[in-house]
């Protein structure tokens, strides 16, 4: 007998006739959404209308960018701030219609959305061949995407030669010049010249106001000067580098030809710009190889003298006037560079004497970096003769230093023959030698009377100066307030030591002489109590006893264990 296999009528798989008395089961399965009603379609609020492009006075080249527009028409207020209109470009060559994968936005402005499209070659093309291109454009909430006109390359192309004193459309209105005349250039000629100036950083962004005048002359002559040169700078990286072809051109003479125009475009479509690099401390330059600060090829490392460029227009405006010349941006060079950015922030500087506004304010700089606009900046103040303001310092302390620079490196043997702190300040010792006679804290109130400060008292006590009602605590020390070493030594604060990161001071009795010493010691700081100060004032620079020394004429008297006694 046969074994028979019987079926769940519920397995998978397994099929009954339905019963037709019996209705169906009601369906657990949730609605499906293409069962819903499709959604209302959005309604327009913008129409797009009249796409063309709008060839350069010169004509449209293949490769080369060509501007394009598309009117804009709101159908709603609430559109007015959806102004962006997408472009791609499209060509028709050779019977066979493609996308060239080419998008670019514009947004609408009193009526009209611009842009500018590169003239990409279709597949397969062959030079010389000939190209039908249009462009669609589209808005998220338009009424439809629409086709512009055509275009067909290669066409007639004229030269066009801009020039000083030429002007387009735009300069025509702004200036109230007729569009006519051997000056006047069509289609935005000039506007789209500074446009391209201002993109390289050859121009200030604002200028582009269609006129051919003394700026853009100026800009164009600039950037044919940098084009013949081999040197070129990516916006991107800060740093230059040299290309193998430059401008064919003897020298600048400010007019704008083909070989200038297919340059500007050449800088354009590799996002070169002016090539002004942005030093920062501890770069260097080939006469900083030269001095043996580092190697060629580092990153640290920039071609050319710009480094040095920069210590020298430092020097012109007296922001900086002890830092060598040697093309590193070191510690002195960093601190001209600060001085110098604080009076461009303000935009004030001496002219004749006269602290003047110049007009101009250093903005979007990096603080303690020579970038483009500081350089700039930099540059224009050297033209103008301008000179950086001084930082106000305490009177007291350029007294300090006109006795340093007066006894220049005397011992105390020396300066007791003719002058005695001690008793300008009304103590009573006979002289200035021996460890009974410490002189630092008279020389300090001698330097504060002749200020017209009160002195501490006694005035020859070091340590008297922390009980006296007379000064208050200064919490953070800054060029010239006096400095506790202590309690039996005291001076004025000058500078930090570059290396040993230590206070400088500029005292008497130190090493028998007035002088400067680093302290390594702990230090507090002081204020005569009605010194009021000003809002500016120099933070303690980085310097050496070395240098500072030989700066004011002083021989270090060189002196065994305790040197202010």
């Amino acid at each position: 007998m046969s074994s028979q296999q019987w079926h769940d009528i519920n397995d998978p798989g397994f099929w009954r006739k339905p019963d037709k008395d019996k209705p169906a089961p009601e369906s657990n399965k949730p609605p499906d959404a293409a069962d819903d009603p499709p959604p209302e379609p959005q309604k327009p609020l913008v129409k797009l209308s009249e796409g063309k492009f709008v060839p350069p006075a010169e004509g449209a080249k293949i490769n080369k960018k060509c501007p394009v527009q598309v009117n804009v028409e709101y159908l709603d207020d609430s559109a007015k701030s959806m102004q962006k209109v997408t472009f791609s470009l499209h060509a028709n060559y050779q019977d066979a219609v493609s996308n060239l994968s080419h998008y670019v936005d514009g947004f609408e402005k009193n009526g009209i959305a611009q842009a500018e499209m590169t003239m990409y070659p279709p597949p397969e093309y062959k030079e010389g061949d000939s190209v039908d291109y249009f462009f669609k454009a589209e808005h998220i909430r338009g009424e439809k995407i629409i086709d512009s006109e055509d275009l067909t390359l290669p066409m007639e192309t004229q030269s066009i030669i801009l020039q000083k004193g030429d002007y387009d459309e735009n300069g025509a209105q702004k200036y109230n010049k007729e569009q006519s005349g051997d000056n006047f250039k069509p289609n935005n000629a000039v506007k789209k010249l500074q446009g391209n100036l201002i993109t390289t950083s050859f121009l200030p962004k604002g200028s582009d106001d269609g006129f051919f005048g003394d700026q853009t002359d100026k800009a164009v002559k600039d950037f044919q000067g940098y084009a013949i040169k081999l040197v070129r700078m990516k916006r991107s990286l800060g740093k230059t580098e040299n290309t193998d072809e430059g401008l064919n051109q003897q020298s600048p003479d400010g007019i704008v030809g083909e070989k200038t125009r297919d340059e500007l475009d050449k800088w354009l479509s590799k996002d070169w710009i002016k090539p002004i690099p942005t030093l920062r401390h501890g770069e260097y330059d080939d006469t900083g190889v030269q001095n043996g600060k580092g190697k060629k090829g580092t990153d640290d490392h920039h071609q050319g003298t710009p480094v040095v460029e920069a210590q020298q227009n430092l020097q012109k405006v007296e922001a900086s006037t002890d830092a060598a010349i040697d093309g590193w941006f070191y510690d002195k060079m960093l601190d001209a560079v600060k001085l110098f950015q604080d009076a461009a922030e303000k935009g004030e500087f001496i002219m004749n004497g006269v602290l003047t506004v110049i007009g101009e304010n250093l903005t979007g700089h990096q603080k303690g970096e020579v970038d483009a606009k500081t350089q700039e900046y930099l540059k224009k103040v050297v033209d103008k003769t301008g000179t950086v303001p001084k930082p106000e310092r305490p009177k007291w302390l350029e007294i300090a230093e006109q006795e340093a620079k007066r006894w220049a490196g005397k011992t105390e043997k020396e300066i007791s023959k003719s002058f005695n702190y001690h008793k300008e300040v009304g103590i009573s010792l006979s002289d200035l030698v021996g460890t009974d006679h410490a002189w630092c804290a008279s020389f300090v109130n001698y330097c504060l009377k002749k200020a017209n400060y009160a002195a501490f008292s006694p005035a020859c006590r070091a340590k008297a100066i922390a009980t006296d009602e007379n000064f208050v605590k200064v919490e953070k020390p800054f060029t010239g307030c006096i400095a506790l070493i202590g309690t039996h030594h005291v001076g004025f604060a000058y500078a930090v030591h570059t290396t040993k990161k230590v206070p400088i001071l500029l005292g008497g009795n130190q090493s028998d002489q007035i002088n400067f010493t680093a302290f390594s010691e702990s230090i507090t700081y002081f204020l005569p109590k009605d010194f009021k100060k000003p809002d500016k004032i120099p933070d303690l620079s980085l310097a050496t006893t070395t240098e500072l020394n030989a700066k004011f004429g002083i021989a270090l008297n060189i002196k065994g264990g305790d040197v202010t006694r």
